[in-house]
């Protein structure tokens, strides 16, 4: 087996485990030995957009797409849906929905699947609807996403003047507000939104994340367990909840909460950091090698993370003699992961 074919075989490992970081290390290294070679340019592609990389995986999907354009047969077929899927999910990360349906749709009418019909069924309504208050709303995210925060601020009020009582326009500007340092302004909007609909986890844990911006952390901790009240699965509840036991001092339970959101999915960077920062507090260094270690397979670049990673190589640097070093380099930020909002889009990736 030559060195290319094993590092792609353990950087294709290495994605089955959901260790991106290592995966996008491997994928790295074949391409500055050979630029042009594909498996590794799909690889990499996956692994960006795995990892909220999706502005840089646009441009090697580009590269591919050159190339694969011109295949013909039936493999050629695949080849082309494949790339074409990225490249739809790509822009879907990045709010770009009309460029997103095209490729998916293209992809489709190559290899027609029930994934991408699904998909393209979702995009729907953000590519057809041509109503204003949906079309400002698509604006206002876009702007947000390309960051330009004072713009997408105009177009969520511009909005709000055609559906003052739309929940997901009153979440969507509480959160830009909070983004903009204006959390007072922030808070009568969420509140409004939950009136609406009071039973929606989501806006109970952005309620909660807004205290812990006020510094209440007792009053955070109440708005996170309401939410876990309509959803105890909510996962983005018990890591903001974590957090505000942290900084309340009540370790013990907040090491808890943390083990409990990673019962319910394993593959929660923010809860394997976290706890992995409390591990380290207490002294209980393998364990937090092993969660901090973790937090950076799944999320690459992860400042937070990376920095107690640093701090756990100053305090026991035995733990990295034979031990490979994490995916980044050295970054220098606070410990531990700020409070976190609900996820405003989970989509799950086409053809990975």
């Amino acid at each position: 087996m030559s060195k290319i074919d094993s590092l792609l075989a353990t950087a294709a490992t290495r994605m089955e485990a959901l260790d991106f970081g290592t995966a996008i290390e491997a994928y790295q290294r074949i391409l500055q030995q050979v630029q042009s070679q594909a498996s590794a340019l799909m690889g990499l592609s996956i692994a960006y957009n795995r990892v909220g990389r999706s502005a840089d995986a646009l441009p090697l999907l580009g590269r591919l797409w050159a190339a694969a354009s011109k295949s013909n047969g039936a493999q050629g077929k695949l080849v082309k849906a494949a790339v074409l899927a990225q490249i739809g999910y790509a822009h879907q990360q990045l709010g770009q929905f009309k460029l997103a349906h095209e490729a998916f749709d293209s992809a489709c009418q190559l290899t027609p699947s029930d994934e991408l019909k699904a998909r393209l069924a979702a995009l729907d309504p953000h590519v057809n609807n041509q109503d204003p208050f949906t079309q400002l709303l698509q604006h206002a995210r876009k702007l947000e996403a390309s960051s330009q925060p004072e713009e997408a601020l105009k177009a969520y009020r511009a909005a709000a003047q055609l559906r003052p009582n739309d929940v997901s326009m009153l979440q969507g500007c509480a959160w830009l507000l909070r983004r903009l340092g204006h959390v007072e302004d922030a808070l009568p909007l969420l509140q409004k939104a939950l009136v609406l609909e009071p039973d929606r986890p989501e806006l109970h844990n952005d309620m909660g994340v807004l205290f812990h911006d006020r510094g209440d952390f007792s009053k955070a901790i109440t708005f996170h367990k309401r939410a876990l009240k309509f959803n105890p699965k909510f996962t983005p509840a018990l890591i903001n909840m974590g957090v505000a036991q942290k900084r309340l001092g009540r370790i013990e339970e907040a090491i808890e909460t943390y083990q409990a959101a990673l019962h319910i999915d394993m593959n929660l960077p923010e809860a394997h950091n976290n706890l992995g920062n409390l591990y380290r507090i207490q002294g209980k260094h393998a364990e937090a090698f092993k969660h901090i270690r973790r937090a950076l397979q799944l999320r690459p670049e992860y400042a937070d993370a990376q920095a107690n990673w640093n701090e756990l190589k100053q305090e026991v640097p035995r733990l990295f003699l034979v031990a490979p070093a994490a995916p980044l380099s050295s970054l220098g930020r606070k410990k531990n992961s700020p409070a976190i909002p609900t996820p405003k889009r989970t989509p799950k990736p086409c053809h990975q």
